[in-house]
């Protein structure tokens, strides 16, 4: 499954507000998997959240081996928003991923978001 990931940028200078929704999937049981020919259902449930809020953000950096496709995202992102790459805020490319810098004079706020949902493939639901 592939998808953009939610984020949002709130702006209004100097304060910048990002939050980040991450949903993790993961199976329970023994209904993780199917193969063959056919239509399976999935059932997904809603498990728990864990919100975190980091507050005087300075920099963030991403570990990933997808660095062009992240770079290009979170530029646009924050470009979308009035934010200037450049003066507001710097992309780096690192060895594992990429880091974002912000300019001093910014407030950056963070809220991060881990939605964990629980899944299984075919009928009737396992504890």
């Amino acid at each position: 499954m592939s998808m953009m990931p939610s984020f949002e940028v709130m702006y209004s200078n100097p304060v910048v507000k990002l939050t980040f929704d991450a949903v993790n999937i993961f199976g329970i049981g023994e209904k993780i998997s199917v193969s063959g020919y056919g239509i399976y259902p999935i059932q997904t449930k809603f498990s728990n959240v864990n919100i975190t809020d980091i507050t005087d953000v300075q920099s963030i950096t991403l570990d990933t081996n997808y660095q062009n496709a992240w770079s290009m995202f979170i530029n646009s992102s924050l470009s979308g928003n009035g934010l200037n790459e450049g003066s507001d805020f710097w992309i780096n490319t690192t060895d594992s991923g990429i880091k974002i810098e912000f300019a001093p004079a910014l407030d950056v706020d963070i809220t991060l978001k881990l939605i964990n949902i629980v899944a299984q493939i075919g009928p009737g639901w396992i504890e």
